[in-house]
């Protein structure tokens, strides 16, 4: 049964930036981890992570992507499990909290613009490049 609240969309290529939020603090506490966003939708995210991190962490979600404006959003750790055999890669799902419509917004176009990058490079390796006719 899905229980997803919006579609989620899979990205595979989209960076993003995950870090703790300090106790009774809205700053970040400690370094920030790099991974990659496996699927985003406007309410969650799932992230791809070296680390794991702890359920119900609360931690911000930094995306950006080329020249568009960083998204920096709000989240708490719903679950985390290995995605490797040797745990050297955690997915991890992240609830994206309290977002406002102008950044539900521009996740929605980053995942929009991401689909149709991803949707070219795909159409030119069919063709032979991206410089084939």
């Amino acid at each position: 049964m899905n229980r997803r609240k919006t579609t989620r969309r899979g990205m595979k290529t989209l960076p993003i930036e995950v870090a703790r939020v300090g106790f009774l603090s809205l700053f970040e506490k400690g370094p920030r981890q790099s991974g990659y966003a496996a699927d985003i939708s406007e309410t969650g995210v799932r992230v791809l992570l070296k680390q794991p991190l702890t359920r119900w962490e609360e931690v911000f979600v930094i995306l950006s992507r080329g020249t568009e404006p960083t998204i920096r959003a709000k989240g708490r750790v719903a679950w985390c499990v290995p995605a490797s055999r040797e745990k050297k890669v955690f997915s991890v799902g992240i609830e994206l909290k309290k977002l406002g419509g102008s950044v539900r917004a521009a996740i929605a176009s980053m995942i929009e613009q991401q689909q149709l990058d991803e949707g070219l490079r795909k159409y030119q390796a069919r063709r032979g490049g991206p410089s084939a006719n």
